[in-house]
C-alpha cells in the first residue's frame, strides 16, 4: 500500500512542473495513483494480469481494469461516490470520463 503522502508529493512535485513549463490550470493534474510494481509482460505468481504485451506495449485493457478503480475515485469517473477535493469539478468529471475511454480504446 502507497502512503498517502507520497501520492500528495508525488502530485506537488507534478504540478510545480506543469506551472514551471507554462501549463494552464486546467491542464495541471487534480490527482495522481502512484504504484510500485512492476509492469511486465511476465506474471509469474502473480493473480493480476500483464499490463504489458511481450514486446512492451501497454495492454489497455488490463491496465483500465487494474486502475479504474483508483482513477475514478480521484476523478469521479463511473461508480464514484467521492467528493471532488476543491467542491463541485465537471472538467476534472470529463476529464476522468476521456482518461477512461482513452484507456478502452
Amino acid at each position: 500500500v502507497i502512503p498517502a503522502s507520497l501520492e500528495a508529493l508525488v502530485l506537488r512535485i507534478l504540478q510545480a512542473a506543469g506551472r514551471s513549463a507554462g501549463l494552464r490550470p486546467y491542464e495541471l493534474p487534480m490527482a495522481c495513483v502512484v504504484d510500485l510494481s512492476p509492469w511486465t509482460a511476465n506474471v509469474g505468481g502473480d493473480d493480476m494480469e500483464p499490463l504489458t504485451t511481450i514486446t512492451g506495449k501497454p495492454k489497455r485493457g488490463a491496465v483500465k481494469l487494474r486502475y479504474l478503480e483508483a482513477i475514478g475515485s480521484r476523478y469521479g469517473g463511473p461508480g464514484s461516490e467521492v467528493q471532488q477535493p476543491c467542491g463541485s469539478k465537471p472538467a476534472a468529471a470529463e476529464l476522468g470520463r476521456s482518461l477512461l475511454a482513452a484507456l478502452e480504446a
